[in-house]
């Protein structure tokens, strides 16, 4: 179950409370027992959860990622500028503001911390030539889609979750100017890859 299906379960306090201690105990968690989820009570579910899964491990390091948006106004959030950083074809301009599209950095940081080499380019479509290309996606494999046009330059990546008939859904970075989960759809889709 994800964090946000368990959020709209509406559990009281003292249910949050046993839950936060259920996570200390079993060593994700180190936060205060307020009875209240938070981020830090987000991302030790998170890890939770993931540790005993098959995903990539780059899945549960974008996972605690959830949550990180952009700052409005002349701001910027340094967790999108750690993003940015991880890509060498971008201005240091580019790379101090969090208006810059960051989908591909983001990718790319979550590959980084996972100690695999990305495609250190912002570029979305960048991700069709790393890796293999695989015919059926798989949890936590690169999702390449086009944007504006499916021959033009533009697109967006991000991680795969699951699909529909007609949609899919990709955990990823600047999908609303923040890192979620995401609904596309699947007839925009160039190409799956994995490492």
């Amino acid at each position: 179950m994800k964090f946000s299906e368990l959020e709209s379960l509406g559990f009281s306090r003292e249910v949050w409370s046993l839950i936060q201690r259920g996570l200390n105990h079993a060593g994700f968690y180190n936060g205060t027992y307020k009875g209240r989820p938070g981020v830090k009570t987000r991302a030790a579910y998170n890890a939770y959860i993931s540790d005993e899964s098959d995903e990539p491990k780059w899945m549960d390091i974008a996972r605690k990622e959830m949550g990180t948006k952009e700052y409005l106004g002349d701001a910027d959030n340094p967790e999108v500028l750690k993003y940015l950083k991880s890509v060498d074809t971008l201005s240091i301009s580019a790379q101090r503001n969090d208006e810059t599209a960051w989908c591909s950095s983001f990718v790319n940081w979550c590959m980084e911390a996972a100690g695999i080499r990305g495609t250190e380019n912002a570029a979305a479509r960048s991700w069709l030539q790393w890796g293999r290309e695989i015919d059926m996606p798989e949890i936590g494999c690169v999702v390449v889609l086009w944007r504006g046009s499916p021959n033009g330059w533009q697109g967006h990546v991000g991680f795969y979750v699951k699909e529909t008939a007609t949609s899919i859904f990709l955990l990823g970075g600047n999908q609303g100017d923040q890192v979620n989960i995401n609904r596309y759809a699947k007839n925009r889709v160039l190409g799956y890859r994995m490492a």
